[in-house]
């Protein structure tokens, strides 16, 4: 996977219904930071949707390879935008 189509991946999880997912996900693992590891199908399969659901449909193997790199980094990229809102605020 190129990164241009790693990144408009990553875009379709933070316009909705990805964002709800990528929040949800990000709640999870803020409980549970083994649940990638120890949900892997689930992941796979909401990421497949999410994808789908935002106009991307990719292989089932690509999507397999890539899924937990790409909720890793839609949850990583959601905290820091968190994070910056919670500076601004303040």
């Amino acid at each position: 996977m190129n990164a241009d189509g790693f990144e408009k991946a990553i875009g379709v999880f933070f316009q909705r219904p990805g964002l709800e997912y990528t929040r949800q996900l990000r709640s999870v693992l803020d409980q549970d930071p083994e649940y990638l590891k120890t949900h892997q199908e689930v992941i796979t399969q909401g990421v497949q949707e999410v994808l789908s659901n935002g106009g991307i449909f990719w292989e089932e193997q690509k999507v397999r390879e890539s899924a937990l790199k790409l909720v890793w980094e839609a949850v990583v990229r959601l905290r820091c935008v968190e994070v910056d809102r919670k500076v601004v605020r303040k």
